[in-house]
């Protein structure tokens, strides 16, 4: 089932829509996807510029994240 119409989390701007198992996501700066599969999150993300100075913190907050949510 898919969500073309998107969604909107307010507090980080960032639009928003499921396709299948896949969330897309958008906002100023950074585009990318969340695959989910039985076992396994795939996390894609596609930074700006701007953004490619703070990678490295970007990518340990995903993870950080991650772990706490799904172990």
């Amino acid at each position: 089932s898919s969500n073309s119409g998107g969604s909107r989390l307010g507090r980080f701007d960032v639009e928003y829509g499921w396709e299948g198992n896949t969330l897309h996501f958008e906002r100023p700066g950074v585009s990318g996807h969340i695959a989910l599969a039985k076992g396994t999150v795939k996390v894609a993300a596609q930074l700006s510029f701007l953004l490619l100075a703070i990678r490295g913190a970007v990518e340990q907050e995903i993870q950080r994240h991650l772990e706490k949510e799904f172990g």
